[in-house]
């Protein structure tokens, strides 16, 4: 499948989404902790694509699709989504995974980023793994009480506006709150 500027052009005009969640439907909880991850983003006032919003009836293939035309990809790389990708090749993250992977080198390098939920080994599909994209830690450890939390989404709102991860200079979200009351 070729989704290069060429097709593009031929599907005509299209309102993109600011983040298209790629992921895979591993168990009930990991698909309810991506529809959660999908709420904070919407609060946060981006328009996100995700498949748990299509009617029924609708065509996952052709929502896929809408992945080339979003402003950031972001992919939920459990382990079983790497799984799905390199062995299942029929699958719905394996076909996402080639519109994603033939489109790669016409967007920009920020384009794309990975969030690593449940897999603690950083794995990530082959042909990914060579563009070593920008990875967001979201793995939870019990043991050591480290949970993902608002660090993580800090962290994921600096990529999807291209600030600076260096936070040294950041006005804390407080003062900026504190700013918005008086306006």
């Amino acid at each position: 499948v070729h989704v290069g500027p060429q097709w593009r052009q031929q599907r005509g005009p299209v309102v993109p989404a600011d983040v298209f969640i790629s992921y895979a439907w591993s168990s009930q909880a990991h698909q309810e902790y991506v529809r959660l991850l999908s709420s904070h983003l919407h609060l946060l006032g981006y328009d996100v694509a995700i498949d748990a919003k299509l009617d029924y009836g609708s065509g996952l293939t052709g929502f896929m699709r809408n992945a080339i035309d979003a402003k950031h990809v972001l992919v939920v790389a459990d382990e079983n989504y790497v799984d799905r990708a390199e062995k299942v090749p029929g699958s719905g993250v394996a076909i996402e995974n080639e519109w994603l992977r033939n489109s790669y080198d016409y967007r920009p390098a920020k384009w794309l980023s990975v969030l690593f939920v449940n897999n603690p080994s950083f794995r990530l599909p082959a042909w990914l793994d060579a563009h070593r994209p920008k990875g967001f830690n979201f793995n939870a450890d019990s043991k050591r009480e480290n949970f993902p939390g608002s660090e993580q989404i800090d962290d994921l709102w600096r990529w999807i506006e291209d600030l600076p991860a260096d936070k040294s200079n950041a006005t804390p979200m407080r003062v900026v709150k504190d700013r918005a009351v008086r306006l």
